[in-house]
């Protein structure tokens, strides 16, 4: 990095409800230690990121078939699996419906025979 010119790096974690999914970087090529406003305006821009994620994660849902959507609000076993995926794979409810999707459309099979094998098998 000092090649590059860079000699002060600031990194504000971006947190989503089950926690961290990244770090919004900053670089300078100031030696100066950052300011407060600095680490205010790194921190505003790490909340938007998180909205705007929050906004597309909510437009995904909408466009979910009305009768998966009514299946994951509502089926128990549904939800627990995607708790489940939600928590080993670090994904959103948006992005976990869908890998159960996907899987149950690749395997032929509802979403909730997905849900249940899932389930079955024991936590690691």
């Amino acid at each position: 990095m000092l090649a590059a010119g860079i000699r002060a790096w600031l990194s504000v974690p971006v947190h989503q409800r089950h926690g961290p999914i990244g770090a919004l970087d900053f670089a300078c090529t100031d030696p100066q230690p950052w300011q407060p406003q600095d680490l205010a305006a790194a921190n505003a821009f790490a909340r938007l990121i998180v909205a705007t994620l929050q906004l597309a994660t909510a437009r995904q849902q909408e466009a979910l078939p009305p009768a998966l959507r009514f299946a994951v609000e509502h089926d128990a076993r549904i939800e627990q699996a995607r708790g489940v995926i939600m928590e080993r794979e670090r994904l959103d409810e948006v992005a976990a419906v869908e890998l159960l999707r996907l899987q149950a459309q690749i395997e032929g099979q509802p979403v909730r025979a997905v849900a249940e094998r899932l389930l079955s098998r024991p936590r690691r």
